[in-house]
């Protein structure tokens, strides 16, 4: 084959199909291959494939829409089961939260009334340690009070014993001291009569 007038691109082939139709095939699109005679059965051969391929299509898509329709009751039973059981899930699901919700209240209910029981319980506690201690301070004072006292009372002892051993050598000083200016003046009183005497 000679190039052609194109550029390079070779002549088509002429040859005859199966059907005693020419066929013309080109070098450059091998698989291309298209008709060149003007046969009349043409139009009804095309008519007939395509009739045959419509028919095939529509018993395939029938049998098809059959088993899809067959299908459907028992998809839409099957749905409605679905959605059966999703909606009792979602119910079980929702009473378990409404419960959980009432235990967290009564929880919540019973922590606030322990822990009130708890401030209460720690009031009258603190106030008995304050009550305890006041009694504890109130002894601790007397006590004390007591101890002081009894001191004093012992210095006062002490010093009135004092006090009287003083005294009571002031007074035996003082007797000591008279007995003497009795002696003297007994001695003087004595002179004096015997000088009156020689008189």
């Amino acid at each position: 084959m000679d190039d052609d007038d194109f550029g390079g691109f070779e002549a088509a082939e002429s040859y005859e199909s199966g059907n005693g139709e020419t066929q013309t095939t080109s070098p450059a699109i091998p698989w291309a291959a298209f008709p060149t005679g003007t046969d009349r059965n043409n139009a009804s051969i095309l008519f007939h494939v395509w009739l045959k391929n419509s028919l095939s299509n529509s018993k395939a898509d029938w049998h098809l829409m059959r088993r899809r329709v067959g299908t459907f009751p028992v998809k839409e039973y099957l749905l409605e089961k679905y959605s059966n059981l999703e909606m009792d899930f979602l119910k079980e699901k929702k009473e378990k939260v409404i419960s959980h919700q009432d235990d967290y209240k009564m929880l919540q209910e019973k922590h606030k009334l322990e822990l009130e029981d708890m401030r209460k319980a720690g009031h009258e506690a603190l106030s008995i340690i304050v009550e305890e201690f006041k009694a504890l301070l109130q002894s601790t004072v007397q006590q004390r009070e007591a101890a002081i006292e009894k001191q004093y009372i012992l210095t006062i002892e002490k010093h009135s014993r004092k006090c009287e051993e003083l005294l009571n050598a002031q007074v035996w000083i003082t007797y000591i001291v008279l007995c003497r200016i009795g002696c003297k003046a007994f001695a003087f009183f004595a002179k004096f009569c015997k000088a009156a005497e020689l008189l």
